[in-house]
């Protein structure tokens, strides 16, 4: 588990950030330039060049806006989930379009269903998790509702919303460009299950999708002051279970936390600690 991989510093050169209204916004705002040129000379069109316009855009947008309110005092973090989420994606594509170009299928049109994909994934993804834990976002009005709902800064994603999402993003570009969907569908099935293998790596690096108790060799430990272990004691203390079963702790002897922040101290001999549940003998 490893939720923040590293920070990178927001800090002020020749007087603009890097963030917001700073220097990685004007280097975006070039290479949309750049590309959008590069596109019309190559395929004729503008319109198909202007199709990406939107999601240049929408970066720029996130880039301004949505970045620098995700800084921290060291920085911006950068977060396991967010990088195993990208490196899905990008080896998805990749695939893809190397299996497209065997096929004799021209690659740059894997690159325009990738954009199509993406952001259905993305919002798939987000309603999966609001429908699964939905008492934890509703709120005095619905105003507030709504700003939980759309607030991804503090996580939020589940990857078989984006399995959902990306499916119904396929077959959205299926029926506009009038491509066979089962041949379509045979291109695309090994990238979605390399993005989603990869996709489970970032749950994993980010703590949540823990599962259950577990003894057995290969068992994951997570740190004693983890959310994930706190909300699985809960669990173990709030679930009826049947006479005789009970919950113990292994490699140390500290007590179950009270609440995320709360757990053993790690120690040189103590990097965690796991439970387990087993089942008694009846009398």
């Amino acid at each position: 588990m490893r939720q923040t991989l590293f920070y990178i510093p927001n800090e002020e050169i020749a007087g603009l950030p890097v963030f917001g209204r700073g220097w990685l916004l004007l280097a975006w705002a070039v290479f949309s330039i750049v590309l959008l040129i590069w596109l019309i000379r190559k395929q004729g069109s503008r319109a198909e060049a202007w199709g990406y316009a939107p999601l240049l855009v929408l970066v720029g947008a996130a880039i301004w806006f949505v970045l620098p309110r995700l800084c921290e005092p060291q920085g911006l973090p950068i977060r396991g989930y967010g990088v195993m989420l990208l490196v899905a994606v990008s080896s998805a594509v990749a695939l893809a379009a190397w299996r497209a170009r065997r096929l004799g299928v021209d690659p740059e049109l894997i690159v325009t269903l990738a954009f199509w994909m993406f952001v259905p994934g993305i919002v798939g993804a987000r309603a999966f998790y609001v429908i699964q834990y939905w008492p934890e976002f509703q709120r005095a009005t619905p105003v507030e509702t709504l700003g939980a709902l759309v607030n991804v800064t503090q996580g939020g994603l589940v990857v078989y919303g984006s399995v959902i999402g990306g499916i119904l993003g396929l077959m959205a570009f299926v029926y506009k460009y009038k491509m066979p969907p089962l041949a379509t569908f045979d291109l695309m099935t090994p990238s979605f299950l390399l993005g989603l293998a990869i996709g489970r790596l970032g749950c994993l690096l980010n703590g949540c999708c823990y599962g259950e108790t577990c003894d057995l060799l290969w068992a994951v430990t997570f740190p004693g002051s983890t959310w994930s272990l706190a909300i699985l004691f809960r669990r173990a203390a709030t679930t009826p279970t049947g006479p005789g079963t009970r919950i113990y702790q292994r490699r140390n002897s500290c007590r179950p936390p009270a609440s995320p922040g709360d757990g053993c101290p790690a120690g040189p001999k103590s990097k965690g600690h796991r439970s387990t549940a087993r089942r008694s003998k009846p009398p």
